[in-house]
């Protein structure tokens, strides 16, 4: 920053305030020195007699501090006067420093910073309770009084200042300020008051501050998502991020695929081993050529779903291209039917959705969570958006073991689950109807007897050929996907 940016906006550059605490004993005792953390600040803390200590404690329960302001830039100074309850409890700053040790001391306090601003300061301070004043925020005053405020820890008027940052966000990145003094509290604090679409459209020129902003905003995103005891992991089959407890309710396309509620099949996410969010994250910032606010859209997309109209498949609005169809028609009858624009094969017994040999852009069902969408498609129709996102996937994908094309299936069917073992158990009814068979064998009534053998005979066989249509449809498909 130059010396003409640094004077741009006067007292900007003093709002790092210097305090100096002067605690004077009746009988001016010596003092002892210590170093205030980031500013320069002699407090010196004598030893009062516990007389003397005593007779000031009856005859004033709270003193009056005085406040002397020195302003460099403008060459002027000024004092003010404030409880000393007051200020502790309004100025967080103070109350390391003064405590019950030193009490009963008489309080100078010396300020270098600029006159106004610390006048501002004092007036939302001793405002009435029934009176709601506002603080003079401007352009011209917002980062001395932020900073300033931040650093006397006025958490209330750290808020006034967010709340003014947050309604003209672009004219305050313009400000010729260095913002590195900003504590990552505030900064997390003005993200939190903006939007990821507003975030994505700012400009600022040196970044001095965008990119903090957009940082908070990822992180408290993945804060939010994992919520719960809840975890984002990485698919090791389809490699897109999904929240743990809810891999149930979404399926995943190369997933192994087991029966669902409703008698479809259902493939399910499968978390990747050795992944982690954290790592994920560090590995971002390491690379400075993707932007945080790619990072952002890469996690919201990812965990956010919409239904297709046209594939009916629950897809990720990461997967908002990915619509796949066969632009060709079908040729041919039966065994041979197939597409004429790839040649595939159609099996009468596929039960999984085909997939297409080209793909478009997915068209959410009406009603459903078009606004989503719609917010999406405006962020990466932005030059080099979709892009940077793909990258964040590559690095997500990078990290761990190399993905196996045998860790979840790759869309094969779970035969354990199609085909559970016969239960070995038997039912009362079974027992029962055993048992009754015994009894009228016992009365000699053997054409009964053979007549049910031949019954379950029948039932038995009419299983077997049921399980191995089944077996036999299961070969066809894995034989499609072995040739597709």
């Amino acid at each position: 920053m130059t010396a003409a940016d640094e004077h741009s906006h006067p007292g900007i550059l003093d709002a790092v305030i210097s305090v100096r605490l002067c605690l004077k004993s009746p009988k001016g005792r010596g003092a002892d020195h210590s170093r205030c953390k980031c500013v320069a600040s002699d407090i010196m803390k004598p030893k009062l007699p516990t007389a003397a200590a005593d007779a000031v404690s009856t005859s004033s329960p709270s003193r009056s501090v005085v406040i002397h302001v020195f302003d460099e830039y403008r060459k002027s100074s000024k004092e003010f006067t404030c409880q000393r309850d007051l200020l502790l409890a309004k100025m967080k700053y103070f109350q390391a420093y003064l405590n019950e040790t030193n009490e009963h001391d008489e309080i100078d306090i010396s300020v270098h910073c600029d006159v106004e601003i610390f006048e501002l300061l004092m007036e939302y301070m001793q405002q009435r309770p029934d009176h709601e004043w506002r603080p003079r925020i401007t352009l011209e005053n917002i980062a001395s009084i932020l900073v300033s405020s931040e650093f006397l820890q006025m958490e209330e008027l750290v808020g006034e200042c967010v709340v003014f940052i947050s309604t003209r966000v672009q004219d305050f990145m313009l400000l010729r300020v260095d913002f590195g003094c900003l504590s990552d509290a505030t900064i997390a604090k003005i993200a939190g008051n903006c939007t990821p679409e507003q975030l994505q459209t700012l400009h600022d020129p040196k970044d001095k501050i965008l990119s903090k902003l957009r940082r908070k905003k990822v992180e408290a995103l993945v804060k939010m998502l994992q919520e719960g005891g809840r975890r984002l992991e990485l698919c090791a089959n389809c490699e897109l991020l999904f929240i743990q407890d809810d891999r149930e309710s979404l399926g995943c396309q190369k997933g192994k695929r087991q029966i669902g509620v409703h008698g479809e099949l259902v493939g399910w996410h499968q978390p990747k081993t050795g992944w982690h969010v954290e790592v994920f994250l560090r590995e971002l910032g390491a690379d400075k050529s993707i932007s945080w606010g790619a990072a952002y859209w890469y996690i919201w997309g990812s965990t956010k779903h919409f239904l297709c109209s046209v594939c009916k498949q629950k897809c990720s609005l990461l997967e908002l291209r990915d619509c796949a169809y066969h632009p060709g028609s079908i040729v041919e009858n039966g065994p041979a039917a197939k597409y004429s624009c790839c040649s595939a094969r159609i099996f009468s017994a596929d039960d999984i959705s085909i997939r297409g040999c080209r793909t478009t852009v997915h068209v959410p069902l009406q009603g459903g969570k078009n606004t989503e969408v719609s917010s999406f498609s405006n962020v990466v129709g932005a030059p080099n958006m979709w892009e940077q996102i793909r990258a964040c996937e590559k690095i997500a994908r990078d990290q761990g073991p190399p993905s196996s094309a045998d860790a979840g299936g790759c869309g094969r069917v779970d035969v354990a689950s199609l085909f559970p073992p016969p239960q070995t158990r038997k039912s009362g009814s079974v027992v029962e109807c055993e048992s009754s068979s015994r009894r009228l064998n016992t009365a000699g009534e053997g054409n009964s007897l053979g007549y049910r053998k031949q019954c379950k005979v029948l039932q038995l066989q009419e299983k077997d050929r049921v399980r191995c249509q089944g077996i036999a449809r299961q070969l066809v498909l894995q034989r499609k996907k072995a040739t597709s």
